[in-house]
């Protein structure tokens, strides 16, 4: 189940992007990186207040803007107990990987993937930036029809994957395990939020 998500869409290389138009060619690429949970304490670097979720999003999406001139990161997520938002927090982190002050973008009040979709909508409006979309690859498949649902047009940057062939199979793969639950449990709710998601936008 998990492995059909995450092998909706491949690994981003910058030849995925189109050849942008003249009215594009100006404008910075976005990747926009998804929130996924943080916490703060100040004693620790900024790479270690982001959950092990967000910072691997984040790893990727250093790895993407450094491969391509003309980036930004778009860093996302509120918050609602810590004393700084996960886009501030992960912005910092970016700093400490290396990524220039004015490459960090901040939106700072969603708390969801759909109010992510609507928050970059409004502030940066339909079709202005070339949009690179960080996420993990089982919850990407959601989360670009959440961006499509606003109007976005978006390329899927999956990272994350918890699934991979080299590990084999064994008698053991057959039995119950936690890892095993563990995923199956993120497989279930990645397909009944993207259910839910178009439950929503029916008859609209």
């Amino acid at each position: 189940m998990l492995y059909a998500l995450e092998n909706t869409y491949p690994v981003f290389n910058p030849a995925h992007l189109q050849t942008p138009t003249e009215d594009t060619l100006q404008q910075p690429v976005h990747i926009m990186v998804l929130g996924a949970g943080h916490g703060f304490e100040e004693r620790f670097p900024p790479t270690n207040q982001l959950n092990t979720t967000t910072l691997g999003r984040l790893v990727e999406g250093v790895r993407i803007y450094q491969s391509l001139p003309n980036a930004r990161l778009v860093l996302s997520a509120g918050t609602v107990h810590q004393p700084f938002t996960q886009a501030d927090i992960a912005a910092r982190a970016a700093l400490a990987l290396g990524v220039s002050a004015e490459d960090t973008l901040q939106l700072n009040t969603a708390l969801n993937t759909a109010q992510e979709a609507a928050s970059y909508k409004a502030r940066f409006g339909l079709g202005m930036h070339p949009l690179i979309l960080v996420s993990n690859a089982s919850h990407l498949p959601r989360a670009m029809y959440l961006f499509a649902e606003q109007g976005v047009n978006a390329i899927p940057a999956p990272t994350n994957h918890k699934i991979r062939k080299s590990y084999g199979f064994n008698l053991l793969s057959y039995f119950p395990s936690t890892g095993s639950i563990s995923m199956t449990e993120k497989a279930w709710h990645e397909y009944l939020g993207l259910w839910y998601a178009k439950l929503r936008t029916v008859g609209k």
